[in-house]
């Protein structure tokens, strides 16, 4: 993200910046008067938990492998270029081709970095700590409350930006009723 030609890379940062906009501000806020809740910018947007680093150095970091884990899954998570029409069919189709088999030598790097054997257990290990230690209750956000916070939506961008891919759909979906739950209340919170 680029603001004020000043190039960001952290999605935590980003995040944070955005949460500068007045109008963000403004919108976050409303929400929280007509949900009759006594959060503030401050608590939204707390970072004294474990969960940002969470979220950077494992959640993220294991969802690749496991968007990539196979070639098949790979050239699925590329069909993205299908839908960009400054690229010719020709340019859609090699794209694909040659990024699908990219994108899975750079999953198995990961895996070996990290002695990644099994790909989707290490996502599900993740998922058990995320829902053990955040998620202290059914009916509640990271937060602690009846809205969601800045963690929140933190996970779940993260667990969003493979929507409609095999780890998603295998994994994020069917991991609990849990952590399904709540990612359903935060659908109706973070709609798109």
């Amino acid at each position: 993200m680029k603001m004020n030609e000043e190039t960001i890379s952290d999605s935590n940062v980003i995040l944070h910046k955005l949460l500068q906009s007045a109008h963000i501000q403004s919108k976050l806020e409303e929400k929280w008067k007509s949900a009759d809740t006594n959060m503030t910018m401050d608590k939204f947007a707390e970072n004294g938990s474990w969960v940002f680093e969470f979220v950077d150095k494992e959640l993220a970091s294991i969802l690749y492998p496991n968007i990539c884990r196979t070639l098949g899954d790979s050239y699925k998570a590329f069909e993205y270029v299908h839908d960009n029409p400054n690229f010719s069919p020709f340019q859609r189709y090699t794209i694909q081709g040659i990024g699908s088999v990219a994108m899975y030598f750079a999953a198995s790097k990961i895996k070996q970095k990290r002695n990644i054997t099994d790909e989707r257990k290490a996502l599900l290990d993740a998922l058990d700590v995320f829902e053990r230690d955040a998620l202290s209750s059914p009916t509640q956000f990271v937060s602690g409350k009846s809205v969601p916070n800045l963690e929140d939506i933190a996970v779940f961008g993260v667990l969003r930006s493979v929507q409609g891919l095999p780890a998603h759909e295998d994994l994020v979906l069917k991991h609990s009723e849990k952590l399904n739950n709540w990612y359903k209340r935060m659908q109706q919170e973070v709609p798109y």
